[in-house]
């Protein structure tokens, strides 16, 4: 029986969407038909309990006491290798341990960091920054290079790694995500009550990185001067908030430009559903989760033009120019016809039917097998 060692440290909501790829990916290798494989999981102090009580003798685990991005985890992941001696290890973010001899899998979600980088992105003193920036890239570019197979998220990244790493080119493989139906499963709640959302509104979900260039919106909302339209922007209360929050004040929008803080899985479906739009201005992303997710609930998404997103939603959105702020008015004006309205609301549930965590997983799966075969 081949053993497989998945880190799985960072499975958890807590952190995002790659929480949500980990917690989807253990979620549906569970199910699968795993029985020439023992899976064991790396977790964390934050997520141990909750993984054990959630997927139980599906798995076996160890915890970790490291924090992501450390030094000490460098030291203590190859420990843990090295007591379980696993075939196999899947790591699903690229935070691999240098001079690890075992192999491995990786999953990179994308370069964004590649990119967007300086004083903006971080809330580090510059000379930290840049210290850590170095090493990020040490990291990166290790995990890369001693990878048996690398996953990614769409063409799109696999074509960036390839750019940037040409050393990835035989061993990088494209595995689509899915949309995460815990958004279906609706409670009743007020939204008003609950979190000061009043219609209508156009809805945004995610951090507030420079590169999710947030500010064409409040540009677009600015020129909107016959617009009564609100916009929720569902985000951590952070640095970048408190960054975001400048630029509201200086466009005037501060009565229209509302955080609700933390939305509940069970709430966001008719957050979704009653939103004018869904609004996706970034760019640069390595899916695009969140405007599938819109799709499935049924709300129309008006999507940046760039990165892989036009890969991820094909005709199903409507398209603007991620630096202009008047392709955005143009579109969001559109939906106030009502037929219009109600096409992109049928072509994004046609569109979101294509990418399930399931066969997310089955992919993964036939990775390991294929690789194993090849040991």
């Amino acid at each position: 029986m081949a053993t497989i060692l998945i880190d799985a440290r960072m499975a958890s909501l807590k952190n995002a969407g790659i929480g949500r790829y980990a917690l989807n990916l253990l979620t549906n290798l569970s199910k699968q038909n795993n029985k020439n494989i023992k899976f064991i999981l790396i977790t964390s102090e934050n997520n141990h309990y909750d993984l054990k009580k959630k997927f139980k003798n599906k798995f076996q685990y160890v915890k970790s006491n490291s924090n992501h991005y450390s030094l000490k985890e460098q030291v203590e992941i190859r420990k843990i290798v090295k007591n379980i001696n696993p075939d196999i290890i899947h790591f699903l973010h690229f935070n691999v341990p240098v001079f690890l001899n075992t192999p491995y899998v990786v999953t990179i979600h994308d370069l964004i960091k590649h990119k967007s980088t300086g004083r903006d992105t971080t809330t580090r003193f510059p000379l930290t920054y840049w210290l850590k920036f170095l090493g990020y890239l040490i990291v990166f570019r290790n995990a890369v290079k001693n990878a048996k197979k690398i996953i990614v998220p769409t063409k799109h990244v696999k074509n960036d790694l390839i750019k940037t790493y040409p050393i990835a080119k035989n061993k990088v493989i494209a595995i689509y995500e899915g949309a995460d139906t815990a958004v279906l499963k609706s409670k009743k709640v007020d939204l008003v009550k609950k979190y000061n959302i009043k219609k209508p509104y156009l809805f945004y979900i995610g951090s507030l990185y420079p590169h999710k260039n947030l500010i064409v919106v409040l540009k677009a909302l600015s020129e909107m001067k016959d617009s009564n339209i609100n916009f929720i922007v569902a985000s951590p209360d952070n640095i970048f908030y408190k960054r975001f929050l400048k630029q509201v004040k200086k466009f005037h929008l501060e009565k229209r430009v509302v955080n609700p803080g933390f939305i509940k899985d069970e709430h966001l479906y008719k957050v979704f559903k009653e939103a004018k739009a869904f609004i996706f201005p970034s760019k640069m992303e390595g899916f695009g989760l969140p405007g599938l997710e819109a799709m499935l609930c049924g709300c129309p998404v008006i999507s940046s033009s760039a990165s892989c997103l036009p890969e991820v939603y094909a005709n199903a959105v409507l398209y603007f120019d991620p630096d202009d702020h008047k392709s955005l008015i143009r579109k969001i004006r559109s939906l106030d016809n009502p037929s219009a309205r109600k096409n992109l609301i049928r072509k994004g549930k046609q569109r979101v039917k294509r990418f399930s965590w399931e066969k997310m997983a089955a992919q993964t799966l036939d990775v390991y097998n294929n690789l194993l075969k090849q040991l």
